[in-house]
């Protein structure tokens, strides 16, 4: 596990803010981790990170009307993604799929990391992932180490694990999907979880008549896309204040999403997390947190 204990506490004293005992609302030995990212091109500054975290049985509320949302404006089959968002369709889809959102029991984090901050060193990796590009492989290595957190942090030892993350550049065939649930158990390992089960899977599995998983996990495709592009516009020295009505530069799309995420629902929705870098900090990382926009579409 390559997270720092700086980073780590700083993220503890985040978690203890929230509740989260409605996470575990149903009795059941399975929890789902859905990740995403975004920003991770060398003139965004940061790599960008999304985690839903959730139950069985959570998200019934949410297939019922996600179904209906698709009916409505989606019954070409078509993905809603953040970079995505240019046709009327899908537009008109974004409201009513984020209000269903609201709906699972689970939690949602987001962390920004900037570029120059590394947790691992080159030496430190898995042979099963050292003849990959060091850009894939870096984010994958961010990603396991934060599942593996957030997995510590939330679960116990009898709970079966499974890890959905998109079809793409982390995972475009078997082998690399076998590699992610190595590293991952490696991650976890590592931070004292003995003999997890872990289990990965991507959206290749989905059914594209429904397209189910596509759906619950591009809430983190649109929070990651929506983040990154608010912290690449925020002034890093004061990345840690409120902030009121929202940068200015961002899309139409980044300041709904924004919004959106301090409205009232079932879901618990941490402050973004920006791990930027300062040489004067263990780690060279100073974590702090970024409340998005209070001005919001989704009040009852």
């Amino acid at each position: 596990m390559a997270i720092t204990c700086h980073i780590a506490h700083a993220l503890d004293v985040m978690f203890e803010e929230k509740d989260f005992s409605r996470v575990f609302e149903y009795e059941h030995k399975d929890f789902f981790i859905l990740s995403d990212y975004s920003g991770t091109t060398k003139k965004k500054g940061y790599r960008t990170y999304a985690f839903l975290i959730f139950q069985p049985y959570a998200e019934n509320c949410f297939f019922r009307n996600q179904k209906l949302i698709r009916a409505d404006f989606l019954g070409d089959g078509r993905r809603i993604a953040f970079k995505g968002l240019n046709d009327r369709n899908k537009i008109n889809a974004l409201i009513p799929l984020l209000a269903t959102y609201n709906q699972i029991s689970g939690c949602l984090i987001s962390i920004s990391v900037s570029n120059a901050v590394m947790f691992r060193q080159e030496g430190a990796v898995s042979e099963k992932i050292e003849t990959w590009k060091p850009k894939i492989r870096g984010r994958l290595l961010d990603i396991s180490d934060f599942c593996a957190y957030l997995i510590k942090k939330c679960f116990n030892k009898e709970e079966r694990i499974f890890w959905i993350t998109d079809l793409d550049d982390i995972a475009q065939n078997h082998r690399q999907v076998e590699a992610l649930e190595l590293i991952l158990t490696d991650s976890l390992t590592d931070l004292g979880v003995s003999e997890p089960t872990i289990h990965v899977h991507t959206s290749e599995s989905d059914d594209p008549e429904n397209r189910r998983i596509e759906d619950v996990l591009s809430v983190c495709d649109l929070v990651a896309g929506a983040m990154s592009e608010v912290v690449s516009v925020t002034p890093i020295p004061k990345i840690d204040m409120f902030v009121d009505h929202g940068p200015s530069g961002l899309s139409w799309k980044s300041n709904l999403i924004s919004s959106w995420l301090v409205s009232e629902s079932n879901l618990i929705k941490f402050p973004h997390v920006i791990i930027s870098h300062d040489t004067s900090l263990p780690g060279d990382a100073r974590v702090t947190s970024l409340h998005p926009s209070n001005s919001n579409p989704f009040e009852n």
